[in-house]
């Protein structure tokens, strides 16, 4: 049973992080809208580029969940103080890590978009966007690293005041540099990538005050971290990196096959990916709250309550996203009309939309579980499902639907769906085993 006092430990984690997830979502639908006034070409450029960024940045991104899982086991341990030194091995892992990918990837740019789009006029927005982008990365990696320090000490909300500023600012630049305004030239989609890229180190600054002032009692920066605190936080942070690229290769291929079936059916599809991303913020919100939950207890050597508070989470988490699922089953219709008036998308999008809605909310505990392991530091199961559900699973299933069988978008869109939700099983299976209380940070 789920009492009162473990709903309100919960929700105080979850609450801000999906805040932070939310107004993501909604500053990114506007920056979306300010580069749409450039005309098609180069809303089409900066939507293709923008997945190409957070494919380069996906091993950085693995940063928040390697910083959370040591930073919310030495809380549990009783070393607070040591949590920061999880924050400070992120940080070096940032300019090392970004650093070298951001060298080993700008000079192919031009290379490298030309597999993601073939067009002339695409390319010539998209890939000063990609490069201008990957100049932040390490700024990136940073905020990564707050990110998962704060949640593993449990002050969400110093990630979610700090995430609001910093898209505030980023449509504000927006503003500025690509219509030009205040002295500044018109800089149309550079402008917006350098908009990004300024949040992006701004953000990092927003997030060294709050360390320096708010939390100065922790002595966040009181020592520089030893090879080993690095190594710790680095054999959590590329198998969790890993997993995000994994997740980005899995939507591109999905991209990609239902490209083969014709332009309506990749509208329905990029239709369908955005409301199931949505659907699934409270997911990761949760997820994270579990993680920190997880982890706090194996530092307290309590592991029977880690293994329970994964399973509580997963209990709340799946209760609100079924009556999510619910509405979206039933409004499936009228949800599709707010993204299109186009008869024939919304009809090919309307059966898999209502299928998502009944499974969304095993989607979800399929995250949350997930990011229990994390939090756990058994981040090698993660994946390695991740790459047999991508490799093994859908991807060739769906080739030979795709060559040899000539599918329905339905059909490869349950596909896609069912790999996701055989990865929960997986994890739920795993988690149950109670192998991952053998990891060590």
């Amino acid at each position: 049973m789920i009492t009162i006092s473990k709903l309100k430990k919960i929700f105080l984690l979850s609450l801000p992080i999906i805040g932070g997830m939310v107004s993501q979502n909604l500053l990114n639908l506007v920056d979306t809208a300010m580069v749409g006034q450039l005309g098609a070409t180069a809303l089409a450029a900066v939507g293709i580029s923008s997945f190409a960024v957070f494919m380069s940045q996906s091993m950085v991104l693995g940063l928040s969940s390697g910083v959370q899982a040591v930073a919310s086991r030495r809380v549990g341990e009783g070393r607070i103080e040591l949590a920061g030194v999880s924050l400070s091995s992120g940080m070096v892992i940032s300019v090392l890590l970004g650093g070298a990918l951001t060298a080993l990837i700008y000079p192919f740019v031009p290379v490298l978009f030309s597999y993601l789009n073939a067009d002339a006029g695409i390319a010539e927005h998209a890939v000063p966007y990609w490069r201008i982008r990957l100049l932040a990365m390490i700024f990136m990696g940073f905020n990564y690293a707050f990110r998962g320090y704060f949640n593993g000490i449990s002050q969400p909300k110093y990630y979610m005041l700090s995430l609001i500023a910093i898209h505030i600012m980023n449509v504000i630049l927006n503003y500025v540099f690509i219509y030009g305004h205040f002295g500044f030239s018109a800089m149309g989609t550079d402008g917006a990538a350098l908009a990004s890229a300024i949040a992006t180190v701004v953000g990092t600054c927003i997030y060294i005050f709050v360390g320096f002032f708010r939390l100065k009692h922790l002595d966040i920066f009181k020592r520089m971290p030893a090879l080993s605190d690095v190594i710790s936080v680095f054999k959590l942070t590329i198998p969790a990196g890993l997993q995000q690229l994994m997740i980005a290769v899995g939507i591109s291929s999905l991209f990609w096959m239902v490209g083969l079936l014709g332009v309506a059916e990749v509208a329905a599809l990029n239709i369908l990916i955005n409301i199931l991303m949505l659907c699934i913020l409270p997911g990761f919100g949760f997820g994270m709250a579990a993680a920190t939950l997880v982890g706090t207890s194996l530092g307290e050597k309590d592991f029977p309550a880690a293994k329970q508070w994964a399973y509580d989470v997963a209990k709340v988490g799946g209760g609100i996203t079924l009556m999510i699922g619910a509405a979206i089953a039933v409004f499936a219709e009228p949800i599709l009309s707010i993204f299109t008036n186009d008869q024939e998308t919304i009809g090919l999008a309307i059966t898999g939309l209502q299928l998502t809605g009944g499974l969304i909310f095993v989607d979800v505990m399929s995250v949350i579980m997930m990011n229990s392991l994390l939090g756990s530091g058994d981040v090698s199961i993660v994946l390695k499902t991740s790459v047999i559900s991508q490799w093994l699973v859908f991807f060739p299933i769906g080739c030979v639907m795709v060559f040899f069988l000539k599918p329905s978008f339905l059909m490869i869109w349950l596909i896609f769906m069912f790999s996701r939700l055989g990865q929960g099983v997986v994890y739920t299976r795993y988690w149950h085993q109670e192998r991952w209380g053998k990891a060590k940070i």
